[in-house]
């Protein structure tokens, strides 16, 4: 059984290094107090937990994710940094790529907050589970999650792109303690996934023609978007990049959103768990027999899942 010790990152260091600075340092905006820190961070002393959401069955984190991330990170570095292909990947190359995307959807604190909100509605059994490990269950949806992921991005009609912002300019995209796949309505039409490679390059993912349209954000549009979802920490290789996000969170820059979006979007996570707390599921909504319908919106399974 793996193991994954008393501190882990929750995001990896190859990932957080790409973001930082010439000296390998990160500036850090505290979302809850709209303010930058006094000093600046390395990558090895942020985006970690100690005994990460262990349960009495064992460790998730270290048991199926870390391997997934270990396995990907000898192809990390070519989609990162190398030229780009219009053609992403294919084999097991392609299929690491998979695993890794669908693995950090769940592997930061936004899945756990929804199943504590989501939990407190559930069935009994369900009920008495959490009430003997709260993580277990967590632990359950995560791992759930985690192949369906893998299944929904596998489908043949789920398109992704590449932007390459140019290494001389001062734009420099963030990284947050929510960073990887966040499930974003950029105003294009329909919600995308992105995935933040490294300071210069990001992934967008989804119906093609939304996901088009979202490489014509700008850098600020972008990084607006990635701090809205972000639970607490914002970390950019500049100063300047964290105080535009401010002024933007305060609704005083580039952003015009309505005022209630902008609310949300000071506040951890969007808001969602907030708001899934206040307006529970209504009983009569099937979200099983609509995200089904969602994922098959994009071709059927390639993993002879049952639809």
């Amino acid at each position: 059984m793996g193991t994954s010790g008393p501190k882990q990152h929750t995001v990896q260091q190859q990932m957080i290094r790409r973001f930082a600075n010439d000296n390998g340092e990160l500036f850090v905006l505290y979302k809850h107090k709209l303010s930058i820190g006094t000093k600046t961070k390395r990558p090895k002393g942020i985006l970690w937990h100690k005994n990460y959401y262990k349960d009495i069955i064992g460790d998730f984190d270290a048991e199926v994710l870390k391997p997934v991330e270990q396995k990907f990170a000898t192809y990390y570095s070519k989609i990162a940094d190398e030229p780009w292909s219009e053609k992403l990947t294919s084999g097991d190359e392609g299929a690491a790529f998979i695993d890794w995307v669908a693995a950090n959807i769940w592997r930061t604190n936004f899945a756990a907050k929804m199943t504590k909100v989501l939990s407190s509605n559930a069935e009994p059994v369900i009920k008495l589970l959490q009430s003997i490990d709260p993580n277990f269950i967590i632990n359950l949806i995560r791992s759930q999650g985690f192949a369906e992921y893998q299944d929904f991005l596998s489908r043949p009609q789920f398109k992704w792109k590449c932007r390459i912002f140019p290494t001389h300019s001062s734009q420099n995209l963030v990284i947050t303690d929510n960073p990887v796949c966040v499930a974003l309505d950029l105003g294009q039409g329909g919600r995308v996934l992105i995935v933040p490679l490294s300071k210069k390059r990001i992934l967008f993912g989804g119906v093609a023609k939304v996901v088009e349209k979202c490489c014509n954000l700008s850098v600020r549009e972008i990084n607006f978007s990635m701090a809205a979802w972000a639970e607490h920490f914002i970390y950019a290789a500049d100063r300047q990049t964290l105080e535009d996000i401010i002024t933007d969170l305060r609704g005083e820059g580039i952003i015009t959103d309505p005022s209630e979006l902008l609310a949300a979007a000071r506040k951890p996570l969007f808001g969602l768990p907030e708001r899934a707390a206040t307006n529970p599921v209504p009983d009569n909504l099937n979200t099983n027999k609509s995200w089904k319908s969602f994922k098959n919106s994009f071709g059927p399974s390639i993993l002879n899942l049952d639809n």
